[in-house]
């Protein structure tokens, strides 16, 4: 009766063995198949299908996103500065308070038609350059916006006001004293 009892629960052991080992095998099996977190654009691939490869260690090839498309920027410590100084006299308002709006124009372009919002701000200025780095999320329907290209970014500060460009020649000195004359419809 012991050896039955014995041989019983070796076989139920062996059992064991087995199943822990499809197992192991149907979770390789699902390893295998490769997904990203976001949807994007694929570059080149740098392995071939059927090529064995180390999880997190082995580079298939690399994904960018297109919709949305974001843009990183840096602005100078003085700029910086002027902000936060109109931050704390409450003439502008903080990214947690309101969307900071960022516009962007490619070489090509005229102006800044892309409009988009500021989602990231650095916590510290970097001491080698005296920048702070934002970064800005646009929407990317028609594919404008691609990684890797030159743009121009302009922040505007605070609400829109009326002014005036005014050329330098057309200003006129007197003892120190700056004159712009104006001629209106009397």
């Amino acid at each position: 009766m012991d050896k039955f009892a014995g041989d019983r629960a070796e076989a139920e052991a062996s059992v064991g063995i087995v199943v822990a080992a499809r197992d192991l095998a149907k979770l390789n099996v699902e390893f295998t198949k490769i997904r990203a977190p976001i949807s994007g654009r694929l570059s080149r691939r740098l392995r071939d299908p059927g090529n064995l490869v180390n999880a997190d260690d082995t580079i298939l090839t690399s994904i960018v996103s297109l919709d949305p498309m974001y843009v990183y920027f840096d602005i100078d410590e003085r700029t910086l500065l002027k902000i936060r100084r109109l931050i704390r006299e409450g003439r502008v308002k903080t990214r947690q308070e309101a969307e900071v709006p960022v516009l962007v124009g490619l070489s090509d372009e005229d102006g800044f038609p892309h409009r988009g919002t500021i989602n990231f701000v650095d916590n510290q200025v970097n001491p080698k350059t005296g920048t702070l780095r934002l970064r800005g999320v646009f929407p990317n329907k028609d594919e404008a916006l691609a990684p890797g290209y030159f743009a121009r970014v302009r922040v505007p500060i605070g609400p829109p006001h009326r002014a005036l460009l005014v050329s330098d020649r057309a200003i006129d000195t007197d003892q120190g004293q700056k004159i712009v004359y104006v001629v209106n419809e009397k």
